[in-house]
């Protein structure tokens, strides 16, 4: 049997913020006193989002074994990728594929060490 290792990356969930904050205008929400309800309903829209997505992609051969990654400000010159290579790492179903992606990393001595820890 072949194993794909098949990864969702929902990278413009930053984006959903004007949807949030246009949603909760239209209900009569002041965003200027409610700050922490725009991240709350920019969470909710996503995960509606993510709802499609998993209903149509679970259906494929290959389905995802991983979607809930959220990265935001990845266009920023210095993002962090931490969680997406820990992300990568993690779906990679066989040692020999995390061994190849490990050793690229050498610059998130972090990611090497616990991987090692864990084996």
């Amino acid at each position: 049997t072949c194993k794909v290792p098949v990864m969702v990356l929902l990278t413009k969930g930053d984006s959903l913020e004007l949807n949030a904050i246009e949603q909760l205008e239209d209900v009569g929400i002041e965003i200027e006193e409610a700050p922490e309800r725009i991240v709350e309903k920019q969470r909710e829209l996503l995960e509606k989002c993510l709802e499609h997505i998993k209903y149509d992609l679970d259906k494929c051969k290959y389905p995802p074994r991983r979607y809930n990654l959220l990265l935001a400000d990845m266009h920023e010159e210095n993002a962090d990728c931490t969680t997406l290579i820990q992300s990568t790492t993690s779906v990679l179903n066989t040692e020999d594929l995390q061994k190849l992606l490990i050793p690229t990393q050498q610059s998130n001595i972090v990611l090497c060490i616990n991987h090692a820890v864990k084996k």
